[in-house]
């Protein structure tokens, strides 16, 4: 009995620390670690790459949608800047970057404006998908691919 009390307590406190956590990140520069968190600050950065190969060995980027960031998985093969959102309709960001493209994302360490355009035809996704399932060495198959949703993140 004493012992189910304990576990009690420590779950509990387990909760609460969680808790605080995703509350204290909605007020950070960014998010912390896989909790969404507040917009990102910083200095714009005054030259758009163009070219987006510069950042392939970076694993993630910050991507602010409405004013929360949270950290995103990208690609960019020819140069070109993708993200993906995986059970897309589940989640937030995917429907507001749809409707309002307006996006600022931080990429080794500096920040740009960018517009997200959803990827809808399926021939010009399968690359992209292919590219996503080589960096990051994952196996998806059609059904998981229709749930993710592809953004190209242009120049505004």
């Amino acid at each position: 009995m004493r012992i189910l009390r304990w576990i009690g307590l420590a779950l509990g406190v387990l909760l609460v620390a969680l808790a605080a956590a995703m509350g204290v990140a909605r007020f950070l520069d960014g998010p912390l670690g896989p909790f969404p968190g507040g917009p990102l600050r910083g200095a714009l950065s005054s030259e758009d790459p163009g070219d987006w190969s510069f950042a392939k060995d970076q694993g993630t980027l910050e991507l602010e949608v409405g004013g929360r960031s949270m950290t995103v998985w990208f690609t960019a093969p020819g140069g070109v800047l993708y993200v993906a959102a995986a059970e897309a309709e589940r989640k937030r960001w995917p429907a507001e970057a749809a409707a309002d493209g307006r996006v600022r994302i931080r990429i080794a360490g500096r920040l740009y404006e960018r517009n997200a355009v959803r990827i809808e035809d399926p021939a010009a996704a399968r690359p992209i998908a292919e590219s996503f399932q080589t960096k990051y060495d994952v196996q998806l198959d059609e059904e998981a691919r229709s749930r993710a949703w592809l953004f190209r993140l242009d120049p505004r």
